[in-house]
Order: C-alpha cells, then sequence, then structure tokens
C-alpha cells in the first residue's frame, strides 16, 4: 500500500507587490496555519518519509512551520522548481522519481495542481470530501490518497482512495 498526501502551501502575502511570484513568503495567516496542520498531521500518524517541496519561499515556510524537525528526523526533504505551480502531469513526473522502497511520500505544492492531482488520482471517497476539493483546495488544505499500487510510476492506473482531506478551518 502506497500512501500519498497532497499538501498545498499555507496562505501568501501579497503585501510586497513587487516581489517575484516565487519569492511571496507567508502572511500572518498562514504562520498560524502551518504548524497547526502539521501538529494534527503529527497526531494522526501521517509522517511520510519523504516530501517532495516547491522551491518556493512559501512552500519552504509551509515546510518549516508544519514539520520543524523535519530536517533531523528520518524525513527526507527534496526542494524542485519543477514542483512549483506544475500541471498534475509534472507533478506525476516528480513523483514517479521516488524509489519503490518509499511507501509515503508527500508533495507540497501550490493549486490548481494540488486540486487537479487530487481529483485525477482520487477515484473514491468518503462522504463528500471529492466535491468540496472540486469546489475548492484552500491554502494548507491536505489531501491524503491512499494507493494499491506496485510502483510511484502507475499511481495514475492504481486508482487511489482519498482517505482524508482536511482544510486549517475544520481543525481552528
Amino acid at each position: 500500500m502506497r500512501e500519498l498526501f497532497l499538501f498545498r502551501h499555507a496562505k501568501s502575502s501579497w503585501s510586497d507587490l513587487d516581489l517575484d511570484d516565487h519569492d511571496r513568503p507567508l502572511n500572518a495567516r498562514g504562520q498560524r496555519a502551518a504548524p497547526m496542520m502539521g501538529q494534527y498531521m503529527q497526531d494522526n500518524a501521517m509522517n511520510p518519509a519523504i516530501i517532495l517541496c516547491s522551491s518556493s519561499v512559501r512552500t519552504r515556510q509551509t515546510l518549516d512551520l508544519a514539520f520543524p524537525d523535519a530536517h533531523e528526523n528520518e524525513m527526507s526533504v527534496v526542494y524542485s522548481r519543477k514542483i512549483y505551480e506544475a500541471p498534475p502531469s509534472a507533478l506525476l513526473q516528480c513523483i514517479a522519481t521516488v524509489e519503490d522502497e518509499i511507501s509515503s511520500l508527500m508533495l507540497l505544492g501550490h493549486n490548481p495542481g494540488m486540486q487537479m492531482l487530487t481529483l485525477q488520482l482520487a477515484k473514491t471517497a468518503q462522504g463528500d470530501a471529492l466535491a468540496r476539493i472540486a469546489t475548492k483546495f484552500p491554502t494548507a488544505a491536505l489531501a491524503r490518497i491512499s494507493f494499491q499500487a506496485e510502483s510511484w510510476r502507475s499511481l495514475s492506473q492504481a486508482g487511489g482512495h482519498l482517505v482524508q482531506f482536511i482544510t486549517p478551518k475544520q481543525l481552528a
């Protein structure tokens, strides 16, 4: 069994309009939401073996706040510009590079990629979670999808089950 966590970065700041989009930091709301989501993940044993993280400032800050000990624990973190504002096809290519011995992985990135990839991969879910995702994948939201797949390269054929869709608003 494979488990994929799709985590959208926390709310970013638009206060400095001269900043390049890649360099925008988190705003105060994002700085509160990221550790809250990280604590939820820790409390619910959501510990991916590897995190593929966009190279943007806001995704790096989200990671640092949600998983402050990631670099000291056994989690492996890989930063990639390829994840920055990537479409689902490019995100799947990034996921496909993960070694098959790894059973759990997190992708920390941006919308609309996170939303579109979740809807593409999750074929089943309980309740109205897929409808909620189709409507909105808010900042700092997390989709947890499980797969009966032989490899990370075969996810799109496996048809995942959306185990959870959690937003900061649900935890507040």
